[in-house]
């Protein structure tokens, strides 16, 4: 079944509806970020790799999955888990109090394992401490990264087709960027190491999509003498 009955859509016609779109979803999600801002202290819900913290790595015996380590750790309202290495090693973050320390925290996750599946079940490798310095040092990193990828999408378009034309594609990545953002806002996605690989892939799928309609445009431009 398709869904258009023609493949010739006129953007151009339409495109203050798309400006108009656009306008309300950056709107949006700058608001929700403001939101973020005053109820929780940052305009994004970042993870401890940002805000420092506790990694405390386990090794479970076989079957136990991260869903049951979840569970154990209070499901929906458990720290982050991820596997780590061999299928049986997961790395748990969690935050630190102010007032607390890491081996309490240790020891109350361990705590709560040993109610689930008993003492023998599982193991606590390591742990360590990640400090907020640290934590800042890579919010920089991958603000670094970013505006690093938009100077080199500048130079090379510039280079390629027009410099207007590498303004355009780092105006459309930008704004594929932020309306990415107001969205983990909305839903206050926690801003981990993996989120910002994930932002990064948003950007070169944009940056993609960008040079083959600038492709499709310059030949358009040849083809009547422009």
């Amino acid at each position: 079944m398709r869904l258009f009955h023609s493949a010739s859509y006129q953007f151009i016609e339409n495109r203050r509806k798309a400006y108009l779109i656009s306008a309300i979803l950056l709107l949006v999600g700058v608001l929700l970020m403001g939101r973020n801002v005053v109820t929780i202290g940052s305009w994004q819900n970042y993870g401890v790799d940002f805000t420092g913290g506790s990694l405390i790595q386990v090794r479970v015996d076989a079957g136990l999955t991260a869903g049951d380590l979840r569970n154990a750790l209070g499901g929906a309202d458990a720290p982050p888990i991820t596997r780590f290495g061999e299928e049986s090693e997961f790395v748990v973050r969690a935050p630190v109090e102010e007032d607390g320390s890491i081996s309490e925290v240790a020891d109350a996750i361990e705590a709560q394992l040993t109610a689930s599946f008993g003492e023998n079940a599982f193991e606590v490798v390591r742990t360590e401490l990640v400090g907020a310095k640290v934590g800042g040092e890579l919010q920089l990193k991958a603000l670094y990264a970013i505006l690093f990828s938009f100077l080199l999408t500048l130079i090379y378009l510039a280079i390629r087709f027009e410099f207007r034309f590498g303004m355009a594609a780092v105006i459309a990545t930008l704004h594929d960027i932020l309306i990415t953002l107001g969205f983990l806002a909305a839903f206050r996605v926690e801003i981990a190491l993996p989120t910002v690989a994930a932002i990064l892939t948003i950007l070169g799928y944009s940056l993609n999509d960008t040079i083959v309609v600038f492709d499709r445009i310059r030949e358009n431009m040849h083809k009547k003498g422009a």
